[in-house]
């Protein structure tokens, strides 16, 4: 069976008939994001923290993994992410 543990503490975000565990800092934002129709395929609180062990076996990836401390990201398919871009420039003046 495949594992989809990661690096973080996770929370089960539920819209419609679909669900899935959300790192816990991410959950309430994925949550709104899926209850406004776009969907996501992952996300992570802190791409630093997740990705720490690769300059074990990269060495190389030291600096990187250093970088992305804090990060966080979301994927979304193409269109889905392109709808969710359009609807943030669209929402109204900035700081509104």
């Amino acid at each position: 069976m495949t594992s989809y543990e990661g690096t973080h503490p996770t929370a089960l975000v539920r819209v419609g008939d679909r669900h899935a565990q959300i790192d816990e800092q991410l959950a309430p934002t994925i949550q709104a994001i899926r209850e406004c129709g776009f969907d996501t395929f992952t996300c992570c609180q802190d791409i630093g923290e997740s990705n720490a062990d690769w300059p074990q076996k990269l060495p190389h990836m030291r600096e990187w993994v250093e970088s992305k401390r804090r990060w966080m990201l979301i994927d979304f398919p193409v269109d889905s992410g392109l709808a969710f871009l359009s609807a943030v420039a669209n929402a109204g003046p900035r700081d509104a």
